[in-house]
């Protein structure tokens, strides 16, 4: 099985926003972003990945993508990216195969 299809979050501590986006090679992603070869975020350059969700398709992969970006999605990150315990997992989309917190590198 592999996970072709994830859901990530960035965030730029220039901007204090954060970035929404589904790719399938989140290294080659990010580069772009900080490369300014992405329109949206060339003005907040550097980008730090902060969280993933990966999926099997690509449809559960945008699905999730537009949660995240609606109002229950956002309160959803804004819980987990400040390490608040205790978030319901049933949050997490019920076809998440695996998912990533990054701290702080």
């Amino acid at each position: 099985m592999t996970i072709d299809h994830i859901v990530y979050v960035l965030w730029s501590e220039k901007l204090k926003r954060r970035y929404v986006g589904t790719t399938s090679d989140i290294e080659k992603r990010l580069k772009q972003h900080n490369q300014r070869t992405t329109t949206y975020t060339s003005k907040g350059i550097p980008w730090i990945l902060k969280y993933t969700e990966k999926y099997l398709t690509l449809s559960l992969a945008r699905q999730r993508e537009l949660f995240l970006k609606s109002g229950a999605g956002r309160e959803f990150l804004n819980r987990t990216l400040s390490g608040k315990k205790g978030y319901p997992e049933c949050e997490l989309h019920c076809d998440c195969v695996k998912h990533e917190l990054f701290k702080e590198r």
